[in-house]
């Protein structure tokens, strides 16, 4: 996200903030019949300046004031999902409180002996899910609602973190490609990729193309293993102007030092030194020269680009998966947890885990995380997270 349009989400933060506030007040004067005109002030302050600052915003951003408008009405739903985050969480606090069942989410129990989930697929078989399929689920548009009375709270509050943290995380694309598209200063290149990812996503295109199906069966196959096994590693998906413009695909933050720090469902636990290497995926050999030459190029920006955490980028070309294959069967069978990359051979998967993370570590580091990967008994129920401060930084 481009430094100056994080600045201007963070004004419309304030005057979302602002809004709510004045709403409350005025329900408790209504309520109470009381007149509380006088504590409307601080908030009426910031919301006599909105107008201000959306016209600051467009001048900034070389958009107009339409356009920062709906940017602002995005950031408003952004608050509205914290608050929501954090009613989520005190119904978890409260016993005689019991969490919504919307239509569609995955009702699950919690399996003490195994420590995994008990849920129906799409044919209504019963099945078992470790923590790391029911997250990474996410990315295929499969929601559970993880049963209070049988699901440690550590595990509920994780799970809300995640979910919320990927409702702001799409809001935020939104808010990029219209900026984006807007703006008189874009390259024109730049403008046309923006609008085509923004076509794709409106008539959901994106969700049929091979290559963005190849990218999130590869990043939840790599994210279900660092969570179900503590890997040293936290996967991250990239915004849309990281994927667009610096032509990333996904993040692995690498804490420094390789194998032995340690990570627990996917969350960094312990204080060190971590490093963000970027990862480029292409399914096709072809494409090798234009991406390695894309790669360059950015790399030469990122050591003057000082807000950029990125150490890194690797190209990581494999042909060995045939997305739409894969998906086409997990749907035939169910939509198993997991996704698609369920169905990819051990001898598949193996290979990829190397191909991914060989510029990051060693060949014995990889070797020996392959290996207790898939030689350990995974307990899943650990460490408490910090929701609210997360979804800050998210929003």
């Amino acid at each position: 996200m481009r430094k100056g349009f994080k600045d201007s989400l963070v004004g419309f933060g304030e005057v979302a903030k602002a809004k709510k506030g004045l709403k409350e007040v005025k329900k408790i004067a209504r309520a109470e019949n009381v007149d509380m005109s006088d504590r409307y002030e601080p908030f009426e302050e910031i919301l006599d300046k909105a107008d201000e600052r959306l016209e600051r915003a467009a001048k900034e951003q070389f958009t107009d004031v339409e356009t920062q408008k709906k940017i602002h009405m995005l950031q408003i739903q952004k608050q509205q999902i914290m608050e929501e985050f954090k009613l989520n969480l005190a119904c978890l606090d409260d016993p005689n409180c019991n969490f919504e069942e919307p239509d569609g989410e995955r009702k699950t129990e919690y399996d003490d002996t195994d420590k995994t989930f008990t849920y129906a697929d799409d044919k209504g078989d019963k099945r078992s899910a470790t923590f790391g399929e029911v997250i990474t689920d996410m990315d295929f548009d499969i929601f559970y609602n993880l049963d209070k009375n049988s699901t440690p709270k550590k595990q509920i509050e994780k799970y809300l973190l995640a979910r919320a943290k990927k409702e702001l995380m799409d809001l935020l694309d939104k808010q990029i490609l219209l900026s984006e598209i807007a703006s008189s200063k874009i390259d024109p290149r730049h403008r046309d990729a923006y609008k085509e990812v923004k076509n794709d996503r409106e008539t959901e295109i994106e969700k049929e193309k091979n290559g963005f199906i190849s990218e999130k069966i590869v990043r939840g196959f790599l994210k279900k293993l660092s969570i179900d096994n503590n890997l040293p590693f936290v996967v991250k998906e990239a915004d849309i102007h990281q994927d667009v413009i610096q032509v990333m695909d996904f993040i692995v933050h690498k804490l420094e030092g390789a194998y032995g720090y340690k990570v627990e469902d996917g969350e960094v636990i312990k204080d060190g030194k971590v490093h963000d290497f970027a990862i480029q995926f292409t399914l096709e050999e072809s494409k090798r020269v234009k991406k390695e030459k894309q790669i360059a190029r950015l790399e030469s920006r990122l050591k003057t680009m000082k807000e950029e955490k990125i150490k890194d980028i690797a190209l990581v070309i494999f042909s060995d998966i045939s997305a739409n294959k894969l998906k086409g069967r997990w749907e035939e069978e169910g939509r198993i947890a997991g996704g698609p990359g369920r169905y990819m051979t051990a001898e598949i998967q193996e290979k990829l885990f190397n191909e991914l993370l060989k510029g990051l570590y060693t060949k014995e580091e990889i070797d020996l995380m392959w290996k207790n990967s898939h030689d350990q008994d995974v307990d899943i129920n650990t460490e408490t997270v910090t929701g609210e401060d997360e979804l800050k930084k998210a929003a």
